[in-house]
């Protein structure tokens, strides 16, 4: 019985979330509300991972309560050993960090996150990092470090495609960038970018994180 739980717990996450890339924000509220109801009976990880959804779902609606959620993931993923969960929740805590302006407690997370990532090789987790740490760094006013990052993380074919809110939102960063150092300028930037090897990108982005 508690196998079943858990995988209808499992199944409505992944559900919840596929419904949120599509931005069908309502039926990722009504899976995440049934894996929240299973999670009791499921394991550890699989709460871990129920909460990491619930706040990517609050995040549509709630960011507040969405930071402290994805806080509370991470810290349970933590605790238990859940790596692949683990990540996914800091990561995601640190958008929403960078995006609540609480830029101190985001680059004392983004440090250590991308030298976990960088360890185990996780290349789509670094890729939308640094897109991530690319609007962090746009907001300090470091323009041309913003551009290089998130131009390697555009050209690279690991990288994973741009979904939902972020489509927008990095379209709306490059013409930010674009006006702050020009065109041509961006242009130079980003094809730099797109032939330095991602071992060199990574230390670089290490560099710009304590």
């Amino acid at each position: 019985m508690g196998r079943t739980a858990e995988l209808t717990g499992e199944s409505h996450v992944s559900r919840a979330l596929m419904a949120l890339y599509a931005d069908d924000v309502q039926a990722a509220r009504e899976h995440v509300a049934v894996a929240t109801a299973a999670a009791g009976a499921g394991s550890d990880a699989e709460r871990a991972f129920t909460l990491y959804a619930e706040g990517e779902v609050l995040a549509r609606s709630d960011p507040v309560a969405a930071t402290a959620r994805l806080r509370e993931a991470a810290a349970e993923a933590g605790r238990i050993g859940a790596g692949q969960v683990s990540k996914v929740a800091r990561l995601a805590l640190l958008a929403r960090l960078v995006r609540d302006g609480q830029t101190q407690e985001a680059r004392s997370l983004g440090g250590a996150l991308l030298r976990d990532l960088h360890r185990t090789g996780s290349w789509a987790q670094i890729w939308t990092m640094l897109r991530v740490l690319a609007e962090l760094l746009a907001d300090e006013g470091s323009s041309a470090d913003a551009a290089f990052l998130l131009g390697a993380a555009e050209r690279d074919p690991s990288a994973p495609p741009l979904m939902g809110e972020d489509v927008a939102r990095h379209a709306e960063l490059r013409q930010r960038l674009a006006e702050e150092v020009g065109p041509a300028v961006l242009q130079q930037v980003q094809a730099v970018a797109a032939t330095t090897p991602r071992t060199q990108v990574v230390r670089r982005a290490m560099r710009l994180l304590p």
